[in-house]
C-alpha cells in the first residue's frame, strides 16, 4: 500500500534530481578550497549528510528491486553498521547530528537546525527499507535546500524558515500516513517479515531497518531454543490478558477487527504465535515502525516495533527538535491536518481494538548528559506544547473513544540484564502467570479495609523520607460501591495491585524515592511535594545544579507543565516480583509495569480511567468502582483542557523503603494495611513470605 505516500512520475523526477545533487555536493566538498572555518563547516555538513543520503538511496533502490532479501547475513549486518555507527561513540562526537558539535561549528541557530535536519534524514531509514520513496525524497530535498542556503550565506532565520516550511508543508501527509501505518492491516511490510520470513537465523532481523545490536541477536537465539510449549504459553498469557481486559471493562471485543501489536525486535517467535491466536479470533494485526520523524516524534517509551537505541544520548539530544519551528501558525496547521487525517481514517478507527504491547527490561541504564546546544522550552513554547498535547488528546478521543478500546502490556528481560538472564527469564514467566483467583481474594481483603477510610497515610523507612497523606473518595453506599479496583492480570501483566483515583483536596506531603527509572530515564534522590493533590515542588540529584535537576524532571515527567495532579494511588501486592528483583539484584532495571506491583505507587498526570470516567466498572465482587475521577477531571465537559494532561507516570516506593500504610477513618480509627514494612491485614500475610 505504498501509494498512500503519493508515488508518481513527478516524485521519480524529484528523487533522481536529489540523487544527482548529492553526488555534486560530495564533489564540491572534495574539490573546493575551504578558506575559513565557516566554509569548512558548511562543506563538512554537506559531505556528511550527502554521504548518508546516498547510502539511504542505495537502501531504497535495493528494497525497490527486491534485493534486500537476497543478501547474506554478513552483507545485511555490514549495512546496518554503516547506517548506525555514525551516531555512536566516538563518531557521534564529531557528527553534525550531534547538536553540540553542529552548534560549535555553525553557531547556535544554524547549528541546531542542521542537527535537526540530520536527525530527520536518519528518520528515513525504516522508510527506505520499506521501499517508501516519498518521505526519503522530501527529507533529501530539505537537506539540499538547507545546504544551498548555507552556501549562499543565508542568515539564521532563513535557515530555520526552511525547516519550518518543510514541517508545515508535509504535516498533513505525515500525520495521515502515520495513522494508516498504525491502523491499516493492508500496510504489511513489518507483518510480512514476522509472518513470512524464516526465523531460524538472524537475517530477518536486518530487514526491518532498525538498529540491530547483540541484544536482538541473542534474544532471537534464546527464543529459538525454547520448547514450543513455552512459546505457546507466553503467547497465550499475552493474548488472554488482552481479551480479559475487554471483559473486565464490560466491552464487546467481537465488534473490533484490528489489533495493534507493539513489540521489541528479537521476540518474533512469540509475536508470530500471538498473531496466529488473534487471527484465529477473526482479528487482523497491525505492525509498524516507531516514528522518528520531526512530526510525531515522542521521546520516551517507544511505539511500534523497536530495537535497542543505537545511542540513547542521540535520542535525548533530539527530543525537542520540533521546538525549533513550533509556533501558533504551525499549531493551527497541525490541528487542522490531524483532524482531517482522522476523518479520512474514521472507519479504521471504529474497527480498532487497542494496543497489545510486549515490553522489555534489563537494558543498560541511561543517565543523560544535559547540553546547552539542545533547545529547551521557554514560557511561550511550554504553552504551545501544552496546547498541542491537549488538542491531540481531544481529537484522538473523538475518533478513538477510551471507553471503546482496551490494551494489555507484558514485559520480559533481555540478555543484557546479565549472565543470569536465562534464570531471570524463567522467573519472569512465573511472575507473569501467578494465580489470579488467589490474588483476587487477598486483594479484596485489603480493599475491604481501605474502603473504610477518609485518608491513607504513607510513611517511608530506611532513609526514605516519604510522609504523604492521600485523600479518598467518599462512598454513598458501601454495600454497592468501592473506592479501589481489584486488579489482576488483564490490561497490566503481571497481576498484583489495588488502585484508586485520589481526591485532590486533602492530598498533601512528600513522596521520596532513592532511585527510580521513569520511561527509561534514571532519577536519583527524587522528591515530589504535593499540596491539594497537585505537585507543588520537586527535585532530584542527577545533575550538578538545582536548576538542571528541576528542568530534567519538569521536561520529562511534567511535560513542561507548571504542575500535575496525583492521578492514581495504588498498593502493589506482587511480592513474588519483589523477591525476584532482590534475588537477582535487578530492582533498578525493572520496568514500571512490574515495579509498580512491588510497593505503593503514585501516578502524576491523568487517572487510570482517563476519558472513560462515565463508563461503569465493577470489581469481581459486583461492587461498582466509583472513584474514577477527581476535582479536575470533573471539568471534562466544560473545560477539557484543564481536565486532562495526556500523561500518566507511576513512581513506586519499594518495600524496603516503606514503613507503613495506614487507613485513617472519619471516626478516628487507624487501620494498618502495612506496618513495619509487612502486610498486616488478616488474609494478606502470605504476601510477606517473599519480603523476608
Amino acid at each position: 500500500m505504498k501509494d498512500y505516500w503519493k508515488e508518481n512520475d513527478t516524485l521519480s523526477e524529484r528523487y533522481e534530481l536529489m540523487r544527482e545533487r548529492l553526488e555534486a555536493v560530495l564533489s564540491e566538498a572534495a574539490e573546493n578550497e575551504k578558506p575559513d572555518a565557516r566554509t569548512e563547516a558548511v562543506y563538512g555538513f554537506g559531505e556528511e549528510l550527502a554521504s548518508f543520503g546516498l547510502l539511504l538511496c542505495g537502501v531504497w533502490e535495493a528494497a525497490a528491486a527486491g534485493e534486500q532479501r537476497e543478501r547474506t547475513l554478513e552483507e545485511l549486518a555490514e549495512e546496518n553498521r554503516r547506517l548506525y555507527e555514525p551516531i555512536q561513540a566516538p563518531a557521534y562526537e564529531t557528527s553534525y547530528a550531534n547538536p553540540a558539535y553542529a552548534v560549535a561549528r555553525l553557531g547556535k541557530t544554524v547549528g541546531r537546525t542542521c542537527a535537526a535536519v540530520a536527525a530527520e534524514l536518519r528518520a528515513m531509514i525504516p522508510h527506505a527499507y520499506a521501499g517508501e520513496r516519498a518521505p526519503l525524497t522530501y527529507a533529501l530535498e530539505l537537506f539540499v535546500e538547507i545546504y544551498n542556503l548555507l552556501q549562499d550565506g543565508a542568515d539564521a532565520p532563513a535557515v530555520r524558515r526552511a525547516l519550518f516550511y518543510y514541517v508545515h508543508d508535509y504535516c498533513g501527509e505525515y500525520l495521515e500516513t502515520r495513522l494508516l501505518e498504525t491502523r491499516c492491516p493492508d500496510v504489511r511490510f513489518y507483518y510480512d517479515i514476522v509472518m513470512g520470513e524464516s526465523l531460524e537465523d538472524d537475517r530477518y532481523l536486518y530487514l526491518f531497518g532498525e538498529y540491530i545490536s547483540s541484544t536482538e541477536r541473542e534474544m532471537a537465539e534464546f527464543l529459538r531454543k525454547l520448547p514450543e510449549e513455552t512459546i505457546s504459553s507466553m503467547a497465550d498469557t499475552f493474548v488472554d490478558g488482552y481479551v480479559r481486559g475487554f471483559a473486565t471493562m464490560g466491552m464487546d471485543f467481537s465488534k473490533k477487527k484490528i489489533v495493534e501489536l507493539r513489540t521489541a525486535l528479537g521476540f518474533e517467535r512469540v509475536t508470530r504465535e500471538a498473531i496466529r491466536r488473534f487471527e484465529a479470533m477473526g482479528k487482523q494485526v497491525v505492525l509498524f515502525p516507531q516514528n522518528q520523524k520531526l512530526i510525531g516524534r515522542r521521546y520516551g517509551r517507544p511505539g511500534g516495533v523497536y530495537g535497542t537505541p543505537a545511542n540513547p544520548q542521540y535520542d535525548y539530544d533530539h527530543r525537542n527538535d520540533l521546538l525549533l519551528v513550533l509556533n501558533r501558525r504551525l499549531l493551527e496547521v497541525y490541528r487542522r491536518t490531524l483532524r482531517k487525517s482522522y476523518e479520512r481514517c474514521a472507519e479504521l478507527c471504529r474497527q480498532y481494538a487497542g494496543p497489545a504491547v510486549q515490553e522489555t527490561f534489563g537494558e543498560p541504564g541511561f543517565e543523560p548528559v544535559a547540553k546547552e546546544a539542545v533547545i529547551t522550552a521557554d514560557e511561550r513554547l511550554k504553552k504551545l506544547l501544552a496546547e498541542k498535547s491537549a488538542l491531540t488528546g481531544r481529537i484522538s478521543e473523538e475518533f478513538l473513544p477510551s471507553d471503546e478500546i482496551s490494551f494489555t502490556i507484558i514485559a520480559y528481560p533481555v540478555p543484557s540484564i546479565g549472565e543470569r538472564f536465562p534464570e531471570i527469564f524463567r522467573e519472569t514467566i512465573r511472575v507473569n502467570t501467578l494465580d489470579n483467583e488467589a490474588y483476587k481474594q487477598i486483594q479484596q481483603r485489603m480493599i475491604d479495609v481501605l474502603d473504610q477510610g477518609k485518608f491513607v497515610h504513607v510513611r517511608g523507612a530506611n532513609g526514605n523520607e516519604t510522609d504523604l497523606t492521600v485523600a479518598l473518595y467518599d462512598l454513598n453506599d458501601p454495600s454497592k460501591e468501592t473506592i479501589f479496583e481489584n486488579c489482576t492480570a488483564d490490561v497490566n501483566i503481571p497481576l498484583g495491585e489495588v488502585f484508586t483515583s485520589p481526591k485532590l483536596t486533602g492530598t498533601n506531603g512528600l513522596l521520596h524515592v532513592s532511585q527510580v527509572y521513569l520511561d527509561g530515564n534514571c532519577y536519583r534522590d527524587l522528591r515530589v511535594w504535593f499540596r491539594g493533590g497537585m505537585i507543588s515542588d520537586y527535585s532530584c540529584g542527577n545533575f550538578a545544579t538545582k536548576e538542571e535537576n528541576r528542568q530534567y524532571f519538569r521536561e520529562n515527567v511534567m511535560k513542561n507543565r507548571d504542575t500535575l495532579p496525583m492521578g492514581e494511588f495504588a498498593i502493589g501486592t506482587n511480592t513474588t516480583a519483589y523477591r525476584m528483583a532482590r534475588e537477582f539484584d535487578i530492582q533498578k532495571v525493572l520496568p514500571i509495569l512490574i515495579a509498580e506491583k512491588t510497593g505503593p505507587h503514585f501516578a502524576v498526570g491523568d487517572t487510570c480511567y482517563s476519558h472513560a470516567e462515565d463508563h461503569k466498572v465493577y470489581n469481581p465482587n459486583g461492587k461498582e468502582i466509583v472513584a474514577r475521577d477527581n476535582e479536575l477531571v470533573r471539568l471534562r465537559d466544560t473545560e477539557p483542557d484543564k481536565a486532562y494532561f495526556q500523561c500518566h507516570t507511576d513512581i513506586t516506593i519499594p518495600y524496603d523503603e516503606l514503613d507503613s500504610i495506614t487507613v485513617l477513618c472519619a471516626d478516628g480509627r487507624e487501620l494498618p494495611v502495612i506496618a513495619g514494612g509487612k502486610f498486616v491485614v488478616p488474609g494478606t500475610e502470605t504476601l510477606n513470605e517473599n519480603i523476608k
